[in-house]
């Protein structure tokens, strides 16, 4: 619980993309203070910036959603390369010449581990294990650091195989590409690999993610495509429409994928059934390369040559009649209700067909300080026990989702996804609720928007106030925030 007044963006995330949203993603640069800094990986970290590493110039960039870059240098010649958020609420990288991994706080400070000799580690993520797991490419092996710093290295069994990016997959187990050995590795958190040889030869896959819809999605820079790889290691490739020279890869905060084409001077966006749309970045020439959901609700990258930060933000639905409602702000912390309702028009036909049931929710609820609700509401059928899952109607289109365990994850206990496009083609509704949960607000940050995000698509409504205008409003004890 927080005193009154809001900012508050609501994203619903139901992971199974549609087709391409009405309004077309805008595209904007930030420029790098330092000059041909070569910036290559990006990542969203806790404090509620984005946080890039600058191969060229030894530093590490910090850039706020409202574009304001702050640099902090880093040792000389470490040719940082990869970043990741830890779970020790700090920004992990990796430095490619002086083979170390560097720690760094929100304020700056800077602590290394290593050397791991030879190692040439390329990427890093966090791990289900509470540990972060780097790609050693020249020494041909996955790293796992501690936060502490212990490092323990298992060397990949395909001999030169160059291990790239690496990512936590939704299995529990951390996945890998191989540039050169052209397979996709699984690596247990104690150690144990094995292989997956990708179809297309010489593809030179580079960087891999976990979707949304339970696979890992990876590219491939020679194939020209973008891979999809189940996690019992089921693959499948998706051609470019151009040739991109696919890079960087990261979940959008739209249920789709997006990547970077490094030669194609574009960022991708596909969808789970493999519809590719590809958008200009605005410099030529810029050579976009890593890439990353930001916590705005848009997509940030990284320009190699360009030299600068990128941000592209997808096109939004409007929301018709939204309605927010949070609840108990004057009592104790962790009792709080929500309640969202509203309704949308998407594309259609839907593509594929909406799917709850199998493919889960992802709900997002954010304020100007930050991420309040960050919640992955898996597929499956309702079962006792757990006493929880979605139920479908038999027409299949209506998706209920139902938690009744004695303490539901953030609190969220129902939702309701309903198809209504036999009446009106593409409406979509959605209810939302809420209880015993933490979704505290701080005073004095209206305007409020929220934002509905459905398979593929995204809905906006904002209550700018004042009233009669659409607005929020408290009641006299300020227990009940109503944004309608």
């Amino acid at each position: 619980m927080k005193a009154p007044q809001l900012f508050l963006a609501v994203v619903v995330v139901v992971v199974a993309p549609v087709i391409a949203n009405a309004a077309p993603p805008t595209v904007t640069e930030f420029a790098i203070p330092t000059a041909s800094s070569h910036p290559v990986g990006i990542a969203s970290e806790p404090d509620g910036n984005l946080w890039f590493t600058e191969g060229a110039t030894n530093k590490i960039g910090r850039i706020t959603p409202s574009g304001t870059i702050t640099e902090f240098p880093i040792l000389p010649s470490s040719s940082p390369v990869g970043i990741t958020q830890g779970p020790d609420g700090n920004l992990w990288f990796v430095e490619g010449s002086t083979n170390k991994i560097g720690r760094m706080t929100p304020n700056g400070f800077l602590t290394e581990f290593g050397p791991t000799s030879g190692a040439g580690p390329d990427w890093i993520c966090t791990g289900p294990d509470g540990n972060l797991w780097f790609t050693e490419e020249p020494g041909n092996a996955i790293g796992q650091i501690t936060p502490t710093g212990t490092i323990t290295e298992f060397g990949v069994p395909t001999a030169g195989s160059q291990p790239a990016g690496i990512s936590a997959g939704p299995d529990g187990n951390l996945w890998f590409v191989e540039h050169t050995g052209n397979k996709i590795g699984r690596i247990t958190p104690t150690g144990a690999i094995t292989e997956f040889p990708i179809p297309t030869a010489n593809s030179s896959s580079n960087r891999i993610t976990a979707g949304f819809d339970g696979n890992l999605w990876f590219t491939e820079i020679l194939g020209n495509t973008i891979g999809r790889i189940t996690p019992s290691g089921t693959i499948t490739e998706f051609p470019n429409p151009t040739f991109g020279g696919n890079n960087d890869i990261t979940a959008g905060p739209d249920g789709n994928l997006w990547f970077t084409e490094l030669g194609g001077n574009q960022i991708g966006r596909i969808t789970s059934s493999g519809t590719i749309t590809e958008f200009p970045v605005l410099s030529a020439g810029s050579e976009p390369s890593g890439i990353t959901a930001g916590p705005d609700g848009s997509v940030w990258f990284t320009e190699f040559v360009g030299n600068n930060i990128g941000r592209i933000t997808p096109g939004c639905e409007s929301v018709t009649t939204p309605k927010l409602t949070i609840g108990k702000l004057t009592t104790p912390p962790g009792d709080d209700t929500l309640t969202f309702t509203g309704s949308a028009t998407l594309p259609v036909p839907f593509d594929p067909p909406l799917d709850p049931l199998s493919d889960g929710v992802v709900l997002r609820l954010a304020d100007t300080a930050g991420t309040v609700l960050d919640l992955t509401i898996a597929g499956g059928a309702f079962a006792n026990p757990p006493n929880d899952g979605w139920k479908v109607n038999k027409s299949k289109t209506k998706w209920t989702y139902t938690n009744k365990t004695a303490a539901p994850a953030s609190g969220i206990f129902s939702v309701v996804i309903q198809d209504k496009s036999a009446k009106t083609p593409g409406l979509v509704t959605f209810t939302i609720k809420g209880k015993k949960g933490s979704y505290a607000v701080p005073a004095g940050d209206l305007p409020a928007t929220a934002r509905v995000v459905l398979p593929g698509h995204c809905a906006d409504a904002s209550f700018p106030g004042p009233a009669p205008a659409p607005h929020c409003a408290f009641n006299k004890s300020g227990s009940t925030l109503t944004c309608k």
